[in-house]
């Protein structure tokens, strides 16, 4: 069973990195301090980190589950990015876990090898076509064929315009191939940050139909932020809502749809 649970108070080494890919989304101009605060149970997560005295995540408490489609919500600002790159390893705990297979990754050596993460802007080549950006990703560990790459492409219906350079691609294919490249070395556990942000409804449907598929044909985890509200409860297994840094809601979807938030 794929279980990821985090348990952590946030140290971030590197924090001028952290203030420059966060400060603007905070609205803060400097990292003021830093805490950790640790509990025990077998499936939680704790976090609490704070900028210019302000906490972004405080005692948080999440697993998530093999096989289902986990949709957080919340305000801009709630922590949820904050939230996904810890379970990434992005940023690295001083205190805490975040397990996944049994194993911590939160030694800041290494990143776990059975997830793949789509989060902020894609950063693909602007001309070399949409298979080659795919290509050269799929170098880094070397273990796919090519034909396992178009099947990625297949999969985000993209197969046609493979060849297509990637600066002539639509919105709606640029964030299509960056879902191909989290999806073509078979994760069992796929992150995605807003992967509808900025789409047409049609696009956005299309997007949360394919992953609800593939979650059922591979029972691949997804775990996903989106403000998008409504797609998240049709196409979730679980909703987590975070506000001010605090899970306010964790369950299914009826319970949250029935007013389980307060």
């Amino acid at each position: 069973m794929c279980t990821t649970i985090i348990e952590t108070g946030i140290d971030i080494p590197n924090v001028n990195t952290l203030i420059i890919i966060d400060a603007d989304r905070f609205g803060l101009s400097q990292l003021y301090q830093i805490r950790g605060r640790v509990g025990r149970s077998d499936r939680f997560a704790y976090a609490y980190l704070m900028y210019d005295e302000r906490k972004i995540l405080d005692d948080i408490s999440i697993n998530f589950e093999e096989g289902k489609i986990y949709g957080i919500i919340g305000q801009n600002g709630s922590g949820k990015s904050v939230l996904l790159k810890i379970i990434c390893a992005f940023y690295i705990p001083s205190q805490g876990e975040v397990l996944i297979d049994n194993i911590n990754y939160c030694n800041g050596k290494s990143f776990p090898k059975n997830l793949r993460a789509l989060i902020e802007k894609n950063a693909f080549l602007p001309d070399i076509s949409g298979f080659n950006n795919l290509k050269l990703l799929a170098k880094i560990e070397n273990k796919i064929t090519d034909e396992e790459i178009n099947e990625s492409l297949k999969i985000v219906n993209l197969y046609e315009e493979k060849d297509k350079m990637f600066s002539k691609y639509s919105m709606g294919m640029k964030q299509k191939l960056g879902i191909a490249s989290a999806l073509m070395e078979d994760p069992e556990i796929i992150i995605l940050d807003e992967p509808t942000n900025g789409l047409d409804p049609i696009i956005s449907t299309q997007i949360y139909e394919m992953l609800a598929k593939l979650n059922k044909k591979r029972k691949l985890t997804v775990v996903m932020v989106s403000h998008d509200i409504s797609r998240a409860i049709k196409y979730c297994n679980r909703v987590i809502e975070i506000r001010d840094g605090q899970v306010t809601y964790m369950g299914n979807v009826n319970g949250y749809e029935a007013g389980g938030v307060a």
